[in-house]
């Protein structure tokens, strides 16, 4: 292979916020009857984390989400929970699990792949942590979770 035929990320990266934003609103238009404040949902992520924890994104979404809007799912009765809401984020393929290995590889598992999580009383994830889908990333300008950690530790040397 010639090494002009190479792609780089930088050939790719100026579409990538364009064909997010085409994504989120396709998933807008998708899922809008399922839940009238999707908009409202998914944009509620912008300039956030990329990849939670469990715990970080419940309550992520009780102080960004639950606190400011009368949101509404298909199914649900009342008010969603800050659960209820993740697992339908989790259904729409907004947020994939993802499982880090001992040899630190990792897997994502879709919903399809693996629906009961989130739903459980027990044992909720499973262990896995959980990302945006990273089609989102650009649109929502999310922050890496990797940059963010190698910056925390440049802080740290230069103390």
């Amino acid at each position: 292979m010639n090494f002009k035929d190479k792609i780089y990320f930088s050939d790719i990266d100026n579409i990538l916020e364009d064909f997010g934003k085409r994504r989120i609103d396709d998933t807008i238009a998708e899922f809008k009857s399922q839940c009238p404040d999707i908009e409202d949902l998914l944009s509620a992520f912008a300039n956030q984390d990329e990849r939670y924890s469990t715990a970080d994104l419940l309550t992520t979404i009780t102080n960004r989400i639950l606190q400011g809007t009368n949101l509404k799912i298909e199914g649900v009765l009342g008010s969603p929970s800050n659960k209820e809401v993740a697992h339908f984020l989790y259904s729409i393929g907004f947020l994939t699990a993802r499982r880090d290995n001992p040899d630190g590889s990792y897997d994502h598992i879709s919903f399809d792949m693996e629906p009961t999580l989130l739903k459980s009383r027990t044992n909720i994830d499973q262990g896995v942590s959980w990302e945006i889908h990273p089609v989102f990333r650009q649109a929502l300008r999310l922050k890496n979770i990797q940059t963010k950690q190698q910056a925390k530790h440049a802080k740290k040397r230069k103390v």
